[in-house]
């Protein structure tokens, strides 16, 4: 199964937030699509299951929608999986990690210099594995447009492929995660936001060999 894990070495640089968006599109489009949340904190599980996720069982697979369903396990996806046309990880900051999962593509969310410093050094060893690592710049604008320019160049200079669209900071992801929703059914939301995650989203899949053409859903 196409599995795409989403990794930081660091909290805060938006690994849940692209994790569940991920999702979300690939339920919008209509493919069966697993997202796996290992963190301990459970708050991609949270985010799609609401309330309901205070009563889910660690280990067991909860089908959010027809198109959605959502594994809470700290332990890593398994090995029994039944079939699912894309799985996607929401990794905890450890380091550990991206050593004993071998995904099909690593998204690597970067929201400032330590995050880059750490995710380049990891890159060396995860690389070896021949598993492609996409660097995105999430929320990176917060120091400025000029260090968002310089943390850019900087991936580039050292031969990281980096997705050419930054996240802005944006006052709609923050209400996404408030409400639970995805940017696009938040109150106030904003279209280039919109538009900067389904384009990304689109990307994503592309690289995994999947199409996103089958049309909108709901849940």
């Amino acid at each position: 199964m196409p599995t795409v894990a989403i990794w930081n070495h660091k909290g805060g640089s938006g690994k849940t937030t692209l994790a569940v968006h991920l999702a979300y599109l690939a339920e919008r489009s209509r493919r069966k699509a697993l997202l796996v949340d290992m963190d301990r904190q459970g708050n991609a599980l949270q985010w799609l299951m609401g309330d309901d996720a205070q009563n889910l069982q660690p280990g067991s697979i909860h089908e959010r929608s027809k198109y959605l369903s959502v594994l809470y396990s700290p332990e890593g996806p398994g090995l029994n999986l039944p079939p699912f046309e894309v799985v996607i990880v929401d990794c905890p900051p450890a380091l550990e990690v991206a050593t004993h999962l071998t995904p099909d593509l690593w998204i690597v969310p970067i929201d400032s210099t330590f995050a880059l410093r750490g995710a380049a050094n990891v890159h060396a060893d995860v690389s070896p594995t021949g598993v492609p690592m996409l660097f995105v710049l999430n929320r990176a604008d917060t120091g400025g447009v000029r260090i968002q320019k310089g943390l850019f160049e900087e991936l580039q200079a050292n031969g990281l492929e980096v997705w050419p669209e930054p996240i802005p900071d944006n006052a709609t992801l923050s209400r996404a995660a408030t409400y639970r929703l995805p940017v696009w059914d938040a109150p106030f939301g904003s279209k280039n936001i919109n538009g900067i995650l389904e384009r990304l989203g689109k990307g994503v899949f592309q690289k995994l060999g999947l199409r996103t053409s089958r049309g909108s859903t709901s849940s």
